[in-house]
Parts: structure tokens; sequence; C-alpha cells
């Protein structure tokens, strides 16, 4: 019975989809599979540190929930060794003290340090094959033989041994010298008077330099001067990183003191404002003033509450990152001095300054030496198109094997010089691919070196122009301060011959300190700045305890 197309193309088109939806259903049973699995085993993995976790979940029932008896107090964090000497009180940190500890124990410092190490080991280990290698060589070689009757024949046994000197030295245009003396023993093992018993004498000096490919100075030296460059470059990042660590630090040690001004404005903004609360309490106890005048006083009694909290928490906060940048154990009772910066005059030409910088600079040295290294790489590129010919040489003698070394004869000798041309004919393409992206490679060398230098003189100029800036805007909120002083002083006497309400007298009072905190950190802000300029520069240089020599 003949199927007409249409039946045919029904009944495929039916067995198709039937096959997509086994298939369909296939994968949601395995889906499901995994999906169990997975959880099984996540439930395996995560049970323990559910149970943990919700055995010391604190219940809100009972807080405060005193310890078992027998329970260890908590341990008062260790200081370091060291940090006493330098800084007998840590809740009083001077700067020069901070910068100490920051040298000598700070985390970050110390990984930078075993970097620099690290290159340095680097730079020994590519010098090494430019310097002459000097190797022993022993070996021994025991050999026998067995008869058809897998009898051992004991006449036959017999050791080899023999015992050289080797010496290689690559030379400066890029060939090698090697020199090697070896003396070969043959022992017969059964009778010490077998005539086997012999030794021989070898030397040789072979020779080769290429003239063409990897011929010169240049290219004989690369990877010796590669690893000197990248010790030099470490060397170099290193006393950026000294000076960026130093100016980190000075900041996050002046931030922290403005800080701690910010509590003392804070806690003096609330003792006044406790002040102005009682005493409006009082006058309104007597009649003397209205309620909304009471509620206003204690409205910004509350906000100074806050903002006291909201403080002293930045300053814990604040505190405890200190420690872990210090690359000391948190817990510390750590503080700082009361020591502001000073206000140093600072007059220096935006002209002069970039001239210092490009003068100076050690990561414009870097960019500088940089091109350099890609110019070098280019022309050491170039030569690997040349065809390769090299010249080698040789000469070997030995003696006649005999029966003791007193009758060595050197009657042996051989010698030897050629040359080899190598002219590839169809495949040039890895070097032609070498010279290409040698030519890229210098290419963006350029115009990273170009970038680099209009991007120093601009952030030159712009350090600059920031420190004046912020030193006029200290010289302005320092005026602003005084005029907020001046303002409380006459709101307050106008409060108490009733001519203003409170409101004035506080918005005062909030007006004063936060002119004092303004003018902290526009100080704090111009000693960075000074210091960030002279970096700028490159004419700040950090002394081994990490203080800044001017």
């Amino acid at each position: 019975m003949s199927l007409s197309p249409a039946r045919a193309f029904s009944a495929i088109l039916g067995a198709l989809l039937f096959a997509a939806g086994c298939a369909e259903s296939a994968i949601r049973s395995a889906a499901e599979a995994y999906d169990a699995e997975a959880a099984e085993f996540s439930e395996k993995v995560l049970a323990p540190w559910r149970e943990s976790a919700a055995a010391a979940r604190p219940s809100a029932s009972a807080p405060g929930k005193p310890a078992e008896p027998g329970t260890p107090a908590p341990q008062a964090p260790e200081v370091p060794a060291g940090v006493r000497e330098i800084a007998p009180d840590l809740s009083a940190l001077t700067l020069p003290q901070t910068l100490r500890i920051a040298i000598r124990h700070s985390r970050e410092y110390r990984s930078r340090v075993e970097s620099l190490r690290l290159a340095g080991s680097a730079l020994r280990v590519a010098r090494r094959p430019f310097f002459p290698s000097v190797n022993a060589v022993l070996a021994s070689t025991l050999s026998g033989s067995w008869d058809d009757s897998l009898v051992r024949n004991e006449t036959s046994d017999s050791v080899a041994s023999s015992a050289g000197l080797t010496a290689t030295q690559n030379l400066p245009w890029g060939g090698s010298l090697s020199v090697g003396l070896t003396e070969t023993l043959a022992d017969g093992i059964r009778d010490e008077s077998d005539p086997r018993h012999t030794t021989q004498l070898s030397g040789s000096v072979s020779w080769t330099q290429p003239l063409t490919k990897g011929f010169g100075f240049e290219e004989a030296r690369e990877p010796w001067t590669a690893a000197e460059r990248a010790l030099v470059d470490e060397v170099r990042n290193f006393e950026l990183f000294r000076q960026d660590f130093v100016i980190r630090t000075t900041r996050t040690y002046y931030d922290l003191l403005r800080q701690k001004e910010t509590v003392a404005n804070g806690q003096k903004r609330l003792d006044q404002a406790d002040f102005e609360y009682r005493r409006s309490r009082a006058l309104f106890e007597v009649g003397e003033l209205a309620e909304i005048e009471l509620l206003r006083a204690e409205q910004q009694k509350f906000q100074a509450e806050a903002g006291l909290l909201d403080a002293r928490d930045s300053y814990r906060d604040a505190l405890d990152n200190f420690a872990i940048e210090l690359g000391l154990p948190t817990g510390l009772s750590l503080g700082v001095a009361d020591a502001r910066p000073d206000v140093r005059p600072v007059d220096v030409d935006v002209e002069a300054a970039v001239r210092s910088a490009l003068a100076h600079r050690l990561d414009y040295a870097i960019e500088r030496d940089r091109l350099e290294d890609a110019r070098r790489s280019y022309r050491i590129s170039e030569k690997q198109l040349l065809p390769d010919f090299s010249l080698t040489g040789s000469y070997s003698a030995n003696t006649r094997a005999v029966s003791s070394w007193r009758h060595h004869d050197w009657n042996n000798h051989t010698w030897s010089l050629g040359g080899t041309l190598t002219l590839p004919i169809l495949d040039r393409t890895s070097e032609t691919a070498a010279l290409l992206s040698a030519r890229t490679s210098l290419d963006q060398s350029e115009r990273g070196y170009k970038l680099f230098v209009d991007q120093l003189v601009i952030g030159v100029r712009q350090t600059v122009r920031r420190l004046q800036r912020t030193r006029t805007s200290l010289d302005i909120q320092d005026r602003i301060r005084k005029s907020a002083e001046k303002n409380l002083r006459v709101a307050q006497i106008r409060f108490q011959a009733g001519e203003v309400s409170n409101r004035e007298v506080g918005d005062a009072r909030d007006s004063l300190f936060d002119a004092e905190n303004e003018y902290i950190r526009n100080l704090v802000d111009l000693e960075i700045a000074r210091i960030q300029l002279l970096r700028d520069m490159g004419v700040l240089i950090v002394g081994s305890e990490g203080e800044a020599k001017e």
C-alpha cells in the first residue's frame, strides 16, 4: 500500500516531533537528576556551617548573656617586636613614628621589598651564561660477556672509567669557546696484570663565531641587558612606590588627625547644645521663653548627639583601617598626637617645576629607557633577516692507551676550520613576524613616550595650580573661621538681650564648627599637595625610616 506524499510528510513530521519530545523529556529528567545531586552535595557541605552558625547566633530574648564560668577572657593583641621601641605610646603617634612603623611592618611594603629581591636574583641568573662555566664529569661503565652455554666468562669483564673537566665561555661578539680534558681508564676485573689495564688522555678546544645573524656585542648581551634593565626599572619603581607610600601614609595620618578634631568639635557642639537646652528649659519654666524655642533647642541637642556618634564611629573605623595599613594587629589602642601640619610657604614657578620633573622624575627615566629598549629590540630583529653564516674551529689531541700515566705521549692531533652558510629560500615567516612585532612595539613605545611626556607636563602644572589654589582656600577659610567666631559671639549677646531666638545661636555655632573642620581639611590638603609637588618634580627623597628629606 503506497502512501501519498502528504501522508508521508505527516508521518515524518510526527516522528520528528515525537523524537523531539523524547529528547526534551530526557533533558528535563537529566536536569532534575543533576539538580537533586547538587542540592544533596550542597546540603552536605553547608550543614555543619548552618549548625555552628545557628548555635553562635545571639538570641534576641536574652541579650548580653554572661560568659560561662571558666571561659578565658579575650587576650589583648600582641604588639609586634620593635614597635614599642619606636613609639612607647601608641595612643599618641607622631608622624615620624607612624612612618617608621609603616616602613618596618607594613605588609604591602614588605611584599615590594621581596619583589625587588627576586628581580635581583633574576639578574644573577641572566648574567651566569656570560661567565666561564666549569664542570667536572665522572663516568664509569661495567661491561662483560657470556658464552653460548650461559657460563660467565670472567676474563672478559672490564670497567671503563673516565674523569674530565670542561670549560665553556661565551664570547663578547656572540661566539663560544669550549675546552675539555678527559682521562679514560680501562681495567680488567679478575687479573690486575691484565694488559687491558690502560689509561688514555684526550683534550679538545672548539670555537664558533657567527658573522651575520647573532653577531655583535649588542645581540650577545641582550639577555643580560634586558635583565639589568628590568632590575633598574624595578629599583626605580620601588623608589616611586616608597614616595607614594609615604604620601599615602601621611595623608592617612593627617586625615585621622582631622577626624579626631572633628570628634572634639562635635563634643564641643554637643556640650554647647546641651547648655543651650538646659538654659532654654530654665527660661521656659519661668515663662520667659516660648515652647517652640525649647523644642528647637532640644532638637539641636539631638542633632549634635547624632553627629558626634557618627564622627566617633568614623574615627574608630579609620583607626582600624590604619592599623591594617601599618601592619599592626587590630584591637590596639591606636591614636594620633595633636600636631597639625605647619603652613609652609611654597613659591614654585610652573615651568621650573616642569623642567625639574623632566630632569629628575624616575618614571620619566623608565619611559625613556623603555623607548631605547624598543629601538634596540628592533635593531636586533632586523639582523635576524640576514643569512646565517658562522665560522667554526676545533683542535683535539689524545695519547695512546698505555698502562701508566707516566708513559703518556701526545701523538694524535686533529684540527679543523670551516664555515657554514644557511640561506633561507622559501619560509621566513617567523623572522618577518618578529620584525613586524618589533616595529609595532617601537611605534607604540614612541607614541607612549610622547603621551607620557604630555601627561607629565600637564600633571605638574595641575599640581602647582592645585597647591596654589589650596593655599588660597586655606587663607579664605581662615578668614571664614574668624568671621564665624565673631558671628557666634554676636548671636549669643543678642540672644541674651532677647533680640534673636536660639535658632540664630545654634546656626552660628554650627557655622563655626563647620568652618573649623573645613579649615583643618584645607590645612591637610595643603601639606599633601606640597609633598605631592615635590614628588611630581622628582625631588622627593625618602629616607630609610620613611622621613621625607627636603
